[in-house]
C-alpha cells in the first residue's frame, strides 16, 4: 500500500494481521502510523495498493467493511453536548450488529454513568467511552491509535487488564492493531511488533523472535563508535554506548571493534526500547 502527502509517502507496506493476536505498530511521531491506520480502515483514500479482509479487496468508503471494525483515534472525538446514552443510541444507529447487553457490561467495566454529559467526563472516561463505541458492535478488527496517551498509571494498569480479558481474549476471535508509545505496555500485550520509519515496514516478527534475531553490544568507547560503525548506536544517558546489529553479524562485529581497540563489555538480547532506539 502506498499514501503520499508533499513531503512524506507511506511505501510498499505490507501488514497481515491475524485473528487472536495483538500487533504493536510502533514509530516516532511522523513516522506514518496514523496514516496507514486511516488508509486501512478507509477514513482515507490510499494512492496505490489494496486492503483485504477475510479474502475479500475493500474499497475506500465501504460501509460494510467499517462495520467490521472497531476504531479509536488518538484525540477520542466525541460529541460533547450529549450525554453517554444519547451517544451510544447514535452510535449504535450505525451497526447492525450493536449487542446492547455487551454495551451495558461495557459501561459497567469502565465505570461510566449513562446519564452524564460527555464534557463532564475525565479523559480516562473519554477513553472508555471511546472504546465502548468502537467494541459494542462486536468488530472482527479492532484498531486502537494511541489509545492509552494522557491515562494515568492506574487507568493503564486497568486499561491493560481488561485489553487481555476481554478485547483480545481466545473467544473473541479479533485481530488488534494497537498504536502506542508506552513500550512497557506493549510488552504487556502484544503478540507482534511492526516498527515502521519513514513510511516504510522495517521490522514484523514476534518479540521472541526480536530479541533472537537481534544483538545489543555495549562499548567502552563512544567517540571511536560513533565515528566508525555503520550499525545503529544507542546512547544513554549515563554515557553508556551500545550498538544494535543482528546475531549473526555480533562476531564479526566484536572482533573487528576489538581490532580497533574498541573494547566490548557484553553482548545480549535487546529490549523492545533498544530495538526501538536503533530501528525506528
Amino acid at each position: 500500500m502506498w499514501k503520499s502527502y508533499p513531503g512524506f509517502t507511506l511505501r510498499d507496506v505490507n501488514l497481515s494481521l491475524k485473528r487472536g493476536t495483538v500487533t504493536a505498530l510502533l514509530g516516532r511521531n511522523g513516522a506514518g502510523k496514523t496514516t496507514l491506520i486511516k488508509c486501512a480502515l478507509g477514513v482515507i483514500p490510499r494512492d496505490r495498493g489494496s486492503v483485504r479482509f477475510q479474502g475479500v479487496e475493500r474499497e475506500y468508503g465501504e460501509v460494510a467493511w467499517r462495520r467490521s471494525v472497531g476504531y479509536v483515534a488518538e484525540s477520542h472525538p466525541l460529541y460533547d453536548w450529549m450525554r453517554v446514552e444519547q451517544f451510544l443510541r447514535f452510535i449504535a444507529a450505525h451497526y447492525p450488529t450493536w449487542d446492547d447487553a455487551y454495551c451495558q457490561q461495557l459501561l459497567e467495566r469502565f465505570r461510566l454513568d449513562p446519564h452524564k454529559q460527555i464534557r463532564e467526563l475525565s479523559h480516562g472516561m473519554r477513553v472508555g467511552l471511546a472504546l465502548i463505541a468502537a467494541l459494542a458492535h462486536r468488530p472482527i478488527l479492532l484498531l486502537l491509535d494511541e489509545p492509552m496517551a494522557g491515562l494515568d498509571p492506574i487507568a493503564r494498569a486497568d486499561f491493560l487488564q481488561w485489553l487481555r480479558e476481554d478485547a483480545i481474549a481466545p473467544e473473541a476471535g479479533r485481530a488488534v492493531l494497537i498504536s502506542s508509545h508506552i513500550l512497557e505496555d506493549v510488552v504487556a500485550v502484544a503478540d507482534e511488533i511492526v516498527i515502521i520509519r519513514h513510511g516504510e515496514v522495517v521490522v514484523h516478527a514476534s518479540l521472541g523472535d526480536l530479541e533472537r534475531e537481534w544483538r545489543i553490544l555495549s562499548v567502552a568507547s563512544w567517540t571511536s563508535a560513533q565515528q566508525w560503525s555503520a550499525f545503529p548506536v544507542i546512547r544513554g544517558r549515563d554515557g553508556s554506548v551500545r550498538l544494535l546489529c543482528r546475531r549473526q553479524e555480533s562476531e564479526g562485529l566484536v572482533a573487528e571493534l576489538t581490532a580497533r581497540g574498541i573494547a566490548v563489555l557484553d553482548v545480549r538480547a535487546p529490549t523492545l526500547h533498544e530495538l526501538f532506539l536503533g530501528l525506528a
